[in-house]
């Protein structure tokens, strides 16, 4: 009797269970969000000379309220759906409405696309730059305003490619370009995608690997804020490439299937909705402290006036300014 072994289910096993990941990293992402506020909160005056932690604060909060406008949005949209709803309410069918809702939902959602590239692109710089300043005798100490000024112009780098890129598709789609130099750009488009959203966050976590041991080796010539915000970025690239595995899982066979613009479209799609979590979990390892104090003594009536941002000054005693580097 002639039996073989049938593997054929495993591709869609995988796709499965990177799925199932991702749902339940979505529901961790909600259920630890108000403890990330509180632990922020709670820290704010001592770390309000951190640019970088305050960038990737303002980056969750961008996050989740763009999640809560696209689930009205959302929410709109099913109800104009209903029949019921629309002779309730009086509204007609009105077609300009609804692009204008679409042209929202899409500018919505291209906002998180910009932003977790730059996330990633600027895990890597730091990383560099740290790398840069343990291998050279160079000072790399720098204001508080280079962190914003290497967020903008990450974002207007992006901003102008996808215009150019979609620029000469358009007239390519008017005629007035030829398959040669669509084809030029679709490559050089998608070759720079995966190198930003791939290949970098691949490369992130080891970079940091060598600038952490060089620190355990050499403990005593850096500050606790220096060593603070190397773990914290370490942290995130080390969450950055285990969601980068699940979002290559899900994305891969999307790729062969339908082509880059879905391998593309999923691929930002998982980003953005893995990066307020790989932020939040990242600094809430930092601050093991501040939760182990929170549940040993946990009271609900100051955990939500912490959350909600009503400290006073009994809570955070005012801390000198803190002198930060890239190490």
């Amino acid at each position: 009797m002639n039996t073989t072994l049938d593997f054929s289910y495993i591709p869609n096993l995988i796709i499965d269970s990177a799925m199932i990941a991702m749902l339940v990293s979505l529901f961790i992402s909600y259920l630890t969000l108000p403890f990330y506020f509180y632990v922020h909160n709670l820290k704010k005056h001592k770390e309000k000379n951190l640019p970088i932690v305050k960038f990737f604060y303002k980056a969750v909060k961008l996050s989740y309220f763009v999640f809560i406008v696209l689930a009205i949005v959302l929410f709109f949209c099913i109800s104009r759906e209903s029949n019921s709803t629309k002779a309730h309410l009086g509204i007609q069918n009105d077609e300009n409405l609804m692009k204008i809702v679409a042209v929202f939902t899409l500018f919505l959602i291209y906002i998180l696309h910009i932003l977790q590239q730059t996330f990633h692109l600027l895990l890597f710089s730091l990383a560099i730059m740290s790398y840069l300043k343990y291998q050279f005798p160079y000072d790399f100490l720098y204001s508080q305003n280079y962190i914003s000024k290497y967020v903008r112009n990450f974002n207007v780098f992006f901003v102008l490619k996808d215009f150019v890129c979609s620029a000469i598709l358009v007239l390519h789609f008017e005629k007035l370009l030829g398959n040669e130099l669509m084809n030029i750009t679709s490559g050089f488009y998608l070759v720079l995608y995966i190198a930003v959203n791939m290949f970098i966050c691949l490369l992130t976590p080891f970079i940091n690997i060598s600038i952490i041991t060089g620190m355990k080796k050499n403990r005593h010539l850096h500050s606790q804020q220096h060593i603070y915000i190397q773990k914290y970025m370490f942290i995130q690239s080390i969450m950055v490439l285990f969601f980068k595995i699940i979002t290559v899982t899900i994305s891969i066979p999307i790729f062969f299937d339908e082509g880059s613009v879905l391998f593309v479209s999923s691929m930002s799609i998982v980003d953005f909705m893995a990066m307020p979590l790989v932020i939040q979990l990242s600094y809430l390892r930092c601050n093991l402290n501040e939760l182990y104090n929170l549940f040993t003594s946990f009271n609900c009536c100051k955990f939500l006036k912490i959350v909600f941002g009503r400290v006073d000054a009994t809570v955070h005693p005012i801390l000198p300014h803190v002198a930060f580097s890239i190490t």
